[in-house]
């Protein structure tokens, strides 16, 4: 029986340009550029071309060829372009290149070629180009802030998104806000200036609840719902909606009470599954329990 440990060898660079040219037309043009470079080649080194046909190919990549002489580089072929079955060019354009002597003109239109292909990647990925972007998570926080996050609909996308497994129901609230001020002084009192007893004054805000519903006890991954989704709210929600001044009311209501935990710490007496033991059924409706996950004004900064 032979040895398998030489399929487990890490292949060498000439081998995985080999690879790369039997299967170039099985790549997509954006995993086939990181690829490249990956193995080494800036973008000087890789030079995309126009396949020059009328019949229509049936993919993107048309070849990849690597060469060491005169330098190290790559040349991709591709079945667009102005040379390939569906470009706008003009007619006249290709009867020109029909009767041309030599390749001056192809090679010419090749380079507005190579140019669109390489802008193309780019536009794809416009986080990975500092030319376009130079603080990309900046430049996401500043088109966060035109979207609206204080608003219902935006707030039940975001929730949509972290919680693709629940139930999200999102309506407006009245929320109490305390704010500090100073606290009055026998025998001093100045009008206007907002003194209140105690020094803690509570003004009431408008605010966004958010209720997630959940059938089970448990996510996909066996964690308990009132974990999970507390910590997807303080990792994805909260550093989403950061700094713009809004007022969050999120409650979990968990549908499925078949069993009861155990008293532990940092868990919710009453709202989390007992660990291990049969689950004995119940001919009783099941009553929702409902958890308050977080309450208040979103962190400035998380």
């Amino acid at each position: 029986m032979e040895s398998t440990s030489e399929n487990q060898i890490t292949p060498t660079r000439a081998e995985l340009e080999k690879r790369i040219e039997q299967q170039a037309y099985k790549f997509d043009l954006s995993a086939l550029h990181d690829l490249l470079r990956h193995l080494g080649y800036e973008e000087s080194d890789i030079e995309y071309r126009s396949h020059d046909t009328l019949v229509h190919q049936c993919s993107l990549v048309g070849s990849v060829k690597f060469h060491k002489l005169p330098r190290r580089r790559v040349v991709v072929l591709l079945n667009l372009g102005w040379l390939g079955p569906q470009s706008a060019l003009p007619n006249y354009f290709r009867m020109i290149l029909a009767e041309q002597q030599d390749d001056s003109l192809s090679e010419f239109l090749g380079l507005f070629c190579h140019m669109m292909f390489r802008s193309g990647i780019v536009a794809s990925f416009p986080e990975r180009d500092p030319a376009i972007f130079r603080n990309w998570p900046r430049a996401l926080q500043q088109l966060r802030c035109l979207l609206g996050l204080r608003s219902t609909y935006t707030t039940h996308w975001v929730f949509s998104q972290v919680f693709p497994e629940l139930e999200v129901a999102v309506s407006r609230t009245i929320m109490e806000r305390e704010m500090r001020s100073s606290g009055m002084e026998l025998g001093i009192w100045e009008l206007g200036d907002g003194s209140v007893c105690g020094g803690i004054s509570k003004v009431p805000v408008s605010a966004v609840a958010i209720q997630l519903f959940a059938d089970q006890l448990t996510c996909g991954t066996g964690e308990p719902w009132s974990s999970e989704a507390l910590r997807r709210i303080e990792e994805h929600v909260l550093p989403t909606l950061a700094a713009h001044g809004s007022f969050l009311e999120v409650k979990l209501v968990l549908r499925d009470q078949s069993s009861f935990m155990i008293l532990q710490p940092h868990q919710y007496l009453g709202y989390e599954p007992i660990k291990g033991g049969p689950r004995q059924a119940s001919a009783t409706a099941k009553s929702a329990r409902t958890i308050v996950l977080f309450q208040g004004e979103v962190p400035s900064s998380t």
